[in-house]
């Protein structure tokens, strides 16, 4: 069975029913494979996950397929997602290069400590991006296998021209459950766009339920080395790894000023030291509010088109109406209450409930003007305008059951609908996490909500810059932030010089001085490890030289406590402003990861005492590393 889709589509998306489903790329020219990433965006509530999937490929411009396991009950429910909800996680998560300058040490400067950080343009998400942008147009043939094509998969698409990389066979079969079949998804790749001779697929999307898990191992097959960028968005959750160790991302690190202009370098260089010296770990990049972030420019964050393009209205919280919001407003002339009677509210949200079950997608608005007689009961009323007439009828029949403040009054009463309200959105979290998996090996990515961290502000929990992973007491605030610093170069004059007070420019600052570190120099001995080109990039470009401590970085897991999902009663207000976080270290309690009982540290950092533990490992396995050369 075939059917065309339009890669520009916005759909609704159908129901998975197990954990994930497993994909793959393939071609129909022996030098064709899977690229060297893929990027997932998942929308995820407990028990129900909407996968969206960017994959790259590499090879000639020839016909490809993307093979994704659907339940057969669901053949019809894959979707073409819009390439714009990846570029908004790619500006989102782009590394920042901030540029500070140390103020007069003999002047007072309040308030300047964190001072206004000068965005560097080598720190914007291009300069930093893994792959290619995405084609905008294009079209896919869907092929839906019956079940003894489903089963036979490899000679299925053998028979149909494409080459199945070696050990995909026996992998396509175990990833099958039963009732399940494999669709493909064929696109002409003379239609992509190829950069350096790696395309970017048009996403795809799915839903599943259950337990997240997303399949990296069977993305890579047919490559050397795979990455997969995992950004989730969850109703006020921080997600993490649940079945690998997980580190963050090494941040506020002192640069040269040559990372200004290669923040791209600099960034690439430190994921590949931190995966090289502990291989096997899940890396998280960034974990803060996905409608905003502190710093970034007017436009960044996801929007509730956005969202809802995903599929959030078949999420728990879309189907249930927890997600919409209904906002009304009464004239004066009516109300003392700007919502009116207290039942109006309730009863215009179920007009707007009873209204999407028939018309799908519904949103806007509805204003009646009424007029009030004796004791404030409605003696009047006329629909002004509506979205629909059924919602514009039920909400005058709505007002007409209500008994307002004032007697003999004319006014309106304004009623807005939206699929997604301002809460939900502004209570979404997106976590970038990042794993590479090495041919032959690795495993698949398991998730798991887990407590907030912070880490990456110039001011944190001890009043200096955050040098580690913090937990937090309620909002995640964690990415990459890396800092030019220029010391103050002029005179001094007083007594007692208040050092290390940093900000954005002063007027008539003398020129900073060149005060590049030389990178460390190796002292090795005959037999030990020569530092890896990615080792040697980074020291050129971090002061002094010294590569960052990845202990210091290491999360062990700490449960999320429990938090209902918004409802659209209590959707009225705006997003909270994620700069107006109270942060603080994470309080010493006992937490588990894979089995060991650990202190969370306080001002130490998430790691705290198993730093020292976390190192040791990371070493050991690079002792290893070197013995198996």
């Amino acid at each position: 069975m075939n059917r065309r889709l339009c890669v520009g589509a916005v759909c609704t998306l159908g129901l998975i029913s197990t954990p994930a489903a497993a994909f793959m790329v393939v071609g129909t020219d022996a030098g064709q494979s899977a690229g060297p990433t893929s990027h997932l965006v998942v929308l995820r509530e407990e028990g129900r996950s909407i996968v969206g999937i960017s994959q790259t490929a590499r090879g000639a411009a020839k016909p490809l397929a993307v093979v994704i396991a659907v339940p057969r009950s669901r053949t019809g429910t894959v979707r073409v997602l819009p390439v714009t909800i990846w570029e908004r996680a790619d500006r989102l998560a782009a590394p920042r290069v901030d540029e500070l300058w140390e103020l007069d040490p003999c002047e007072l400067h309040p308030n300047q400590q964190s001072g206004p950080a000068v965005p560097s343009a080598g720190g914007s998400a291009t300069a930093v991006a893994a792959t290619p942008s995405a084609p905008t147009e294009g079209d896919y043939e869907l092929s839906v296998l019956n079940d003894h094509e489903a089963q036979n998969a490899a000679k299925w698409l053998s028979e149909h021209g494409y080459r199945v990389p070696e050990g995909a066979d026996a992998m396509l079969t175990a990833a099958l459950p039963k009732d399940w079949t494999w669709v493909v998804a064929r696109i002409d790749g003379a239609r992509l766009t190829f950069n350096n001779g790696v395309a970017t697929l048009p996403p795809l999307g799915f839903v599943a339920e259950g337990k997240t898990a997303l399949p990296l191992r069977l993305a890579a097959v047919g490559t050397a080395a795979h990455e997969t960028i995992v950004d989730v968005l969850s109703p006020k959750r921080r997600l993490e790894a649940a079945n690998l160790m997980n580190l963050a991302v090494p941040t506020n690190l002192d640069v040269t000023a040559d990372a200004k202009s290669d923040a791209g370098g600099l960034y690439r260089a430190l994921l590949d030291v931190a995966f090289d010296r502990s291989p096997g770990v899940a890396i998280t990049e960034y974990a803060w509010l996905a409608a905003s972030c502190d710093g970034c420019e007017g436009g960044v964050g996801f929007r509730p088109e956005d969202v809802l393009a995903l599929g959030a209205d078949r999420l728990p919280s879309g189907e249930d109406g927890s997600q919409y919001e209904v906002i009304v407003d009464v004239s004066e002339t009516l109300s003392k209450a700007p919502e009116g009677p207290i039942q109006l509210k309730p009863e215009t949200a179920g007009c707007y409930a009873k209204a999407l079950k028939e018309i799908a997608g519904l949103e806007g608005n509805a204003e009646v003007l009424l007029e009030t007689g004796e004791g404030g009961a409605v003696s009047q009323t006329r629909i002004v305008n509506a979205s629909a007439e059924a919602l514009g009828k039920c909400v005058e029949e709505a007002a007409r059951r209500q008994k307002f403040d004032v007697p003999n009054a004319k006014g309106a009463v304004k009623v807005r609908f939206a699929l997604l309200s301002r809460a939900y959105l502004g209570g979404l979290v997106m976590t970038r996490l990042r794993a590479r998996t090495l041919k032959g090996g690795g495993a698949d990515l398991e998730l798991r909500a887990a407590a907030p961290i912070e880490g990456g502000r110039e001011e944190g929990p001890t009043g200096e810059a955050e040098k580690k992973v913090y937990f937090a007491e309620h909002t995640n605030n964690f990415r990459s932030r890396y800092v030019v610093r220029h010391p103050w170069s002029g005179s001094i004059a007083c007594d007692e010089p208040k050092r290390g007070v940093w900000g954005s420019k002063p007027n008539g600052a003398p020129a900073p001085k060149n005060t590049a570190t030389p990178a460390a120099t190796s002292t090795a001995t005959a037999g030990a490890k020569t530092a890896s080109p990615a080792e040697q990039k980074l020291q050129a470009l971090l002061q002094g030289g010294v590569l960052p401590d990845l202990g210091a970085f290491a999360i062990p897991f700490r449960g999320a406590e429990p938090d209902p999902v918004p409802s659209a009663s209590s959707s009225a207000s705006a997003a909270p402003s994620p700069s107006g976080t109270t942060s603080a270290t994470a309080a010493s309690m006992s937490t588990t990861n894979g089995g060991c009982d650990c202190a969370a540290g306080g001002s130490s950092g998430v790691g705290g005492g198993l730093a020292a533990a976390i190192t040791a490992i990371f070493a050991l396995a690079g002792r290893r590393k070197q013995r198996r050369k």
